[in-house]
């Protein structure tokens, strides 16, 4: 009896250590809709982690010291509302607050994805985006297909999705005109950097 108590004491604490420290939220009981997440980052900065309770989906936010001037309550969810898109990863499209934060310096955010989650999109083709203006806009950043995670830089809060940049790699819009260039960092490096910079 006291040997099965020991293993059961000693599987508890076991368990204890794997569970995430500081602010990170356990996940929600299954059936839980609540989907919004609190977390406190302070000048210091922290990284958090969103894992969501509707989809198999984890989302990072790693927030360098100084990006912050003072302890902030930072949430995350599943948005409810966004601009329409066909490319869009279903379940991928999260809103940020405190609404409007811009940071110090950029953070870096990071989404996962699974396989079914993108069914009948070209998974070389996902990027993190922004909205902007009813527009998805996309964010320089990586694929790592291994790990199944999309990772971007990011200036501040918005609401933020998986999905896929056009075919053929330009994201930017651009085309022959060099007017029609969408001024971000993937339409430059699209459209000038790729083509005209070989040997940089």
């Amino acid at each position: 009896m006291l040997a099965a108590t020991l293993l059961g004491t000693s599987l508890a604490l076991a368990g204890g250590c794997e569970m995430d420290s500081g602010t990170n939220p356990e996940p929600a009981p299954e059936g839980d809709s609540t989907s919004l997440q609190e977390f406190s980052v302070g000048a210091d900065g922290d990284t958090v982690v969103y894992r969501s309770p509707l989809e198999n989906i984890t989302v990072t936010l790693t927030i360098p010291a100084g990006a912050l001037d003072a302890d902030t309550t930072i949430t995350i969810d599943h948005a409810q509302s966004f601009p329409p898109a066909s490319d869009l990863v279903s379940g991928a499209v999260f809103e940020f607050g405190p609404d409007g934060l811009v940071f110090n310096q950029p953070a870096e955010l990071a989404i996962t994805y699974t396989a079914a989650m993108i069914a009948g999109l070209t998974e070389d083709n996902l990027r993190i985006h922004e909205a902007s203006g009813g527009n998805w806009i996309p964010l320089l950043g990586t694929l790592d297909a291994v790990s199944s995670t999309v990772t971007a830089s990011i200036e501040g809060f918005s609401l933020f999705a998986l999905k896929t940049i056009p075919a053929g790699g330009d994201p930017g819009g651009g085309g022959a005109d060099p007017g029609s260039i969408t001024p971000t960092w993937y339409g430059i490096q699209a459209n000038i950097l790729e083509p005209f910079c070989v040997g940089c």
